[in-house]
């Protein structure tokens, strides 16, 4: 079966509260600063968390070190959902996504799927939650086919 995104744009003024709430914040902030410290020690670079704080990190895209933003041609103020999406950080980022999911679409039995290459937020059936994936146009078959390679 082809796999879809879910449409976050065009649901956003139902995902907004649920993104801007204290639980779902708490998620995607524990996930930013464990994707940094991760990247300090991947170059053996002492990290200090005082850095990132709570206050500090009001949208996983104030850490974004990459330009993907820049690259889609697109005229005019980007979509309000790409604050909180964060290139190279699918594997800290997906415990947002499926507490989203889980709370837009209860009734599907949302699951975290994995692969060393990448991690998304599936239903069991055809749909991906993935906040970066669908906002760097990548596909939902992309996302799936990466999430499930085997080692």
């Amino acid at each position: 079966m082809k796999k879809v995104h879910y449409n976050i744009q065009k649901n956003w003024k139902k995902l907004k509260p649920i993104y801007e709430s204290q639980e779902c914040r708490a998620l995607w902030y524990e996930g930013c600063v464990t994707y940094v410290q991760s990247k300090f020690e991947d170059h053996g670079i002492e990290f200090d968390p005082e850095r990132y704080t709570y206050n500090f990190i009001t949208t996983p895209s104030v850490i974004e070190s990459s330009d993907w933003q820049y690259g889609f041609g697109k005229r005019g103020r980007k979509p309000a959902f790409w604050q909180y999406a964060l290139a190279h950080a699918c594997h800290w980022m997906a415990e947002k996504d499926l507490y989203i999911a889980k709370k837009i679409a209860p009734e599907f039995d949302w699951v975290i799927i994995s692969s060393e290459e990448h991690t998304t937020v599936f239903n069991g059936i055809d749909t991906i939650f993935d906040t970066t994936y669908n906002a760097m146009g990548i596909s939902a078959e992309v996302a799936y086919k990466s999430a499930t390679l085997k080692q």
